[in-house]
């Protein structure tokens, strides 16, 4: 078991379906989590009987927040974590408003060259791998 202060390198592979959406790693220590954030904002195809002004204030946003924090509630949690996946996708249908809200938390604990499958709504899984 490692120290409280020691780093914890994660190596994360968020999907949906078979799209993969990130692959990436994160690196914790002491008390310090980490996190990556990612948006994208880009033009939305029309709808039938849509016009331009409609179509110009309606662009497709998309966004994804992971994070991942130690727990040290008590001696011998170096092994847990907090892991946070929150996406933000446009509604498909046209006419749809609002977005879709797809949410993975977790209090999990795993120890070093052991992984995890966690597994949200629609799909979305995320894979995380703690490095010996």
């Amino acid at each position: 078991m490692e120290d409280a202060g020691e780093p914890v390198t994660f190596d994360i592979v968020v999907s949906k379906g078979r799209e993969r959406l990130l692959a990436d790693s994160l690196t914790v220590g002491g008390r310090s989590g980490a996190s990556i954030s990612r948006s994208k904002s880009q033009y939305a195809r029309p709808c039938p009987g849509d016009d331009e002004t409609k179509r110009a204030s309606r662009p497709l946003r998309e966004s994804m927040n992971l994070s991942i924090f130690p727990v040290h509630w008590r001696k011998g949690d170096e092994e847990s974590f907090t892991v946070t996946l929150a996406i933000q996708e446009p509604q498909s249908a046209c006419g749809a408003n609002g977005v879709n809200s797809l949410v993975i938390t977790r209090q999990m604990e795993l120890a070093p060259g052991r992984s995890q499958v966690l597994e949200g709504p629609d799909g979305l899984t995320m894979r995380i791998s703690r490095r010996k």
